[in-house]
């Protein structure tokens, strides 16, 4: 980042420099929300599991997902338990308070407060602007409708 602020040239203009700026701005914070997510560990809580019902998940796996935010996609390494016939339980996603889908509450919210300023579509390419995630049109009218109900 500051590399590239240290080779501006005469050629370089505000309106390049703040577009370029902004860009690697957003990456770096996407790379510190990466760092901190990673720092929590994956979860790992020990053997055994109680769930609420009261049933014994012993068996766990690692498991990656990736999660949209307003900065970007951050890739979670986590442990799940689970027993056949039984909810598989992540304590990583319940102590971050994760959604079960694939968007941040952050960018859901996002997208909730575009969407109601007027075009969807318009609302869309916003959210693309300023994050660098592409919601689908399909995906943003599940999200529109999941938050309503």
């Amino acid at each position: 980042m500051v590399e590239n602020l240290q080779s501006v040239t005469t050629e370089n203009h505000l309106d390049l420099l703040e577009h370029n700026l902004l860009e690697e701005s957003r990456e770096l914070a996407r790379l510190l929300l990466q760092g901190h997510i990673d720092s929590r560990g994956n979860g790992d809580v020990g053997t055994v599991v109680i769930s609420a019902e009261q049933v014994k998940l012993n068996h766990r796996r690692n498991i990656q997902r990736s999660l949209y935010t307003v900065f970007g996609s951050i890739r979670l390494n986590r442990v799940g338990y689970f027993r056949p016939g039984h909810h598989n339980l992540f304590p990583l996603d319940a102590s971050l308070n994760l959604p079960h889908g694939l968007f941040s509450y952050g960018l859901q919210k996002m997208l909730a407060q575009e969407i109601i300023k007027g075009s969807f579509d318009e609302s869309l390419l916003t959210i693309e602007r300023l994050t660098g995630v592409k919601i689908g049109k399909r995906q943003a009218i599940a999200l529109a409708f999941a938050m309503c109900f």
